[in-house]
């Protein structure tokens, strides 16, 4: 696996890392667009999250972010397109966190790309093929 990073993300995170926001993660979507799967959700004034993956017979990303309370978001939102098999996401109350898991396709090699849109406080996720 492949990813990216948007240059415009680096200068946007000493402005994002600031105390005092309300945490709170919201609007995780996923659509298909043209032949690429795009994940979306709304920060809530978070630091811009690590995406880390996981290779092998269940391919995966996850970004971990910090919550004092869980998210309403779904559990589980079924994929729709050609490289995103499922997201789920989690609460873990001891630590304060909520993880959002990307299950990929196993048979296809796929690029993510990461993009911050802040006048939306939309961060995106653009999985394709190579």
């Amino acid at each position: 696996m492949y990813f990216r990073i948007c240059p415009i993300l680096i200068s946007l995170i000493a402005f994002l890392i600031t105390p005092g926001y309300a945490q709170t993660i919201q609007n995780v979507d996923l659509f298909t667009l043209r032949d690429k799967d795009v994940v979306s959700f709304s920060l809530g004034g978070q630091p811009l999250p690590e995406l880390k993956s996981i290779e092998g017979d269940n391919p995966r990303i996850y970004i971990d972010l910090h919550s004092e309370q869980k998210p309403d978001i779904p559990e589980t939102i079924p994929g729709k397109g050609r490289f995103v098999h499922q997201i789920r996401t989690g609460f873990r109350p001891a630590d304060q966190s909520f993880r959002i898991v990307i299950d990929l396709s196993p048979d296809t090699d796929v690029v993510a790309d990461q993009a911050y849109y802040l006048s939306e406080d939309k961060f995106v996720i653009t999985i394709s093929g190579p």
